[in-house]
This record gives structure tokens, C-alpha cells and sequence, in this order.
């Protein structure tokens, strides 16, 4: 049994306990689907579109633009959850790391300026 509290080998043995727990629940599942004889069915691997038969290929290929969206969504997403916490305390922050923050969100800015200069953005 575990013992919580100053006990320094508590949290190992919690690691190896889920470290245990997990490898067996991994090897479970591979037995069980090696066991098993999985076959792919045609009707079940395509598209369904409201019991009629597929129109077309359903997998098309999208272009970089949405690709480069979705990357830029991503990294202005990031600098929001950066600037959440430094917005709470900014009043009690010392002038150079005011100033490493402003300079963060410069190198962010310039990068959205590249971003429109180079067109990325408009469709």
C-alpha cells in the first residue's frame, strides 16, 4: 500500500504502479486484437452519406493555405495563453521583464506583418 506524506519513495512507487497498470492494459488490448480476426468491410470503412451510395471520393486534398491558417491560429492562440497570466501580475513585474514581454509581442507582430506581406492569409 502506498503511504502519502514525507515518505520520499511514495511517488515512485505511484510511477511504477501506473507505469505497470498501463504496459498490462497495453499488452491486454494486443492479445485481444490478435485473438480476434479482424476483417475490413467495404461499406463499413466508406463514406456514409445518408444511406445512398457515396457520391464521390471522400478524402480530397486540401490546400496548403488551410494548412498555414491552422498554423497561424495555433501560434497567436499561444501567445494569448502567454499574455493571460502576465496581464494578472504586470504591475508587479520589474521594467526588464516588462520589456523581454513587449519584445515577445514585437517578434509576434513582425511575424503577422511578414504573414500579410507575403499575402498567407488572404484567400
Amino acid at each position: 500500500m502506498l503511504i502519502y506524506g514525507n515518505n520520499n519513495y511514495s511517488l515512485l512507487y505511484y510511477s511504477l504502479l501506473v507505469l505497470i497498470i498501463s504496459i498490462s492494459i497495453l499488452i491486454i488490448v494486443l492479445l485481444l486484437t490478435w485473438r480476434t480476426n479482424v476483417r475490413i468491410d467495404k461499406d463499413k470503412s466508406s463514406a456514409y452519406e445518408c444511406g445512398f451510395n457515396p457520391f464521390s471520393e471522400s478524402r480530397y486534398k486540401f490546400e496548403v493555405k488551410f494548412y498555414l491558417v491552422s498554423l497561424l491560429f495555433i501560434i497567436f492562440d499561444v501567445e494569448i495563453i502567454y499574455l493571460f497570466p502576465w496581464s494578472i501580475i504586470v504591475t508587479m513585474m520589474p521594467a526588464y521583464q516588462i520589456a523581454m514581454v513587449i519584445f515577445f509581442l514585437l517578434i509576434l507582430a513582425l511575424g503577422l506583418f511578414y504573414e500579410i506581406k507575403l499575402k498567407a492569409i488572404e484567400f
